[in-house]
């Protein structure tokens, strides 16, 4: 029974061959955690700030765009914040130097820092999409475009929605996404489930592009009086995006190797830096310039 055994004191997981374990003091990189997911939120957080005072100043109200880039931010310092938490039960850390109570406790965490970063990348690409349909529709109404920005929208919702599902309902026993002490479950495949997801992402981040530009052309972005200050925006905005698409793809690249190891706790830093990068940058830049 698992009940009769003090886990408390039990490694999770037997040290590599000619390593010895260390449960006292053990090796860590967890001061690279705050060196990049702290300067992300503050840069992240600047922009929607200026999103939402310029918006006010403007007009004087908010619309539900800006409460989802709202929404977004604070999923994003939430999403932060518990991988500050993480790294008392041994994010950073070799897995062999953890006992496995502290290794459940991580797997908890991590499974809901993934959850809150899937929430808050839906709210902020939904907030850009909305933000490109009310542009549409105060300039030239296109109802094509229209259509397109609101299947986009589902399609982003949908497998936001699902990927959460999966990640917390998918094995057999649903204690075993977290409880590395349960043996034989059936668990969804991760490597498919992130492939899948991972390709989504991109294709979503990509086809913003679309109703991006059509709301650009109408708006007069890319004539011929638009001054250089404007074309310098909008190339640093097409850049940023570009490189937020190859972030993506580096980021599962980096993310097979850690599905197939056992040393999870370690290897995630690698995978979630990327996941920062992602969740801060894009969503705030993209919104803000359009707006």
């Amino acid at each position: 029974m698992l009940s009769s055994i003090d886990y408390s004191h039990v490694p999770a997981y037997d040290p590599p061959q000619g390593v010895t374990a260390n449960f006292i003091d053990p090796p860590t990189i967890a001061c690279s955690v705050l060196e990049v997911s702290l300067p992300l939120s503050v840069v992240s957080t600047a922009f929607v700030v200026v999103r939402i005072y310029t918006r006010w100043r403007i007009v004087n109200s908010l619309e539900l765009d800006d409460l989802l880039l709202e929404i977004g931010l604070i999923l994003s310092w939430v999403f932060c914040a518990l991988g500050i938490i993480e790294v008392q039960y041994g994010y950073c850390v070799d897995i062999w130097n953890l006992y496995t109570t502290d290794a459940i406790k991580f797997l908890k965490l991590d499974l809901a820092s993934q959850t809150v970063y899937h929430l808050a990348l839906l709210a902020t690409k939904l907030s850009i999409l909305l933000t490109l349909l009310r542009l549409s529709t105060n300039s030239i109404p296109c109802p094509a475009l229209q259509i397109y920005v609101f299947c986009l929208m589902a399609f982003t919702a949908i497998y936001s929605l699902t990927s959460i599902l999966i990640a917390i309902f998918g094995c057999s026993q649903i204690s075993a996404a977290w409880d590395i002490r349960i043996e034989n479950a059936k668990c969804v495949n991760k490597v498919a489930y992130w492939y899948v997801y991972a390709t989504c992402n991109i294709v979503s981040s990509w086809t913003m592009f679309g109703p991006g530009l059509v709301v650009g052309l109408k708006r007069g972005l890319f004539g011929r009086g638009v001054g250089n200050k404007l074309r310098w925006c909008l190339g640093f905005v097409v850049a940023v995006e570009c490189f937020l698409c190859v972030v993506s793809i580096v980021r599962l690249a980096l993310m097979v190797p850690y599905l197939h190891s056992e040393n999870f706790t370690r290897f995630k830093f690698y995978v979630a830096r990327w996941w920062l990068v992602t969740s801060h940058n894009s969503p705030p830049l993209f919104s803000t310039f359009y707006h």
